[in-house]
């Protein structure tokens, strides 16, 4: 609601407190089937209005980024899989020896009540956007390392199931060293915006 760029993966699987490495950021999930989990950054509970989120998220954006990150290549066709190209420049002074890649692909506007058998969700919400469909690089993602100027291109190939709509999907890119656990970048394009070739330089 800012306008700030955020990137958010949920990854729940088990009733239990998660810390990261520097104790910035901790979710602790309710115990059964339901709720939401309490959210905390700096040790603040996240409540609105969410100044702390606001703070944490402008820190990050105005930190130097240690590499770049461009996304090229092509959608699925019926008779060859798709195609991501990731294109990384590191930083002139960093150099970077555990960073993984992860490629998630997304679909946004699903209506679970047009499923068979239809799903009505119990709490109102009737179209599901951003939704994770694969992990592209699978929960591991793929390691690689970085040095200072160095030019790096990674390709992976993708598809979707027939029931997904490509206009409606996204690949969701983030580098992540795996040591401290921050993420060095992240990228998105859609579907339907993959070009092959970067445009020329004006």
């Amino acid at each position: 609601d800012e306008g700030l760029p955020i990137a958010m993966i949920r990854y729940h699987y088990a009733d239990v407190g998660f810390v990261t490495p520097q104790d910035r950021v901790n979710f602790f999930y309710p115990k059964g089937s339901s709720g939401v989990p309490d959210l905390f950054i700096d040790g603040a509970k996240e409540i609105y209005p969410d100044y702390v989120t606001y703070n944490m998220i402008s820190e990050a954006e105005n930190a130097p980024a240690t590499l770049t990150v461009s996304l090229l290549g092509k959608k699925p066709s019926a008779a060859d899989s798709g195609v991501l190209k990731v294109k990384m420049t590191g930083s002139a002074t960093v150099s970077l020896d555990s960073l993984n890649l992860f490629i998630v692909l997304t679909e946004s506007g699903i209506d679970p009540r047009k499923w068979n058998p239809p799903y009505a969700p119990p709490n109102g919400e009737t179209i599901y956007d951003n939704a994770m469909r694969e992990m592209v690089t699978g929960q591991s993602g793929l390691r690689f390392a970085i040095q200072p100027g160095e030019k790096m291109e990674l390709q992976v190939k993708y598809g979707l199931k027939s029931d997904w709509k490509a206009d409606s999907c996204e690949l969701v890119v983030f580098v992540q060293d795996m040591k401290t656990k921050k993420v060095q970048q992240t990228s998105a394009v859609k579907l339907s915006g993959l070009k092959w070739e970067e445009p020329p330089a004006n």
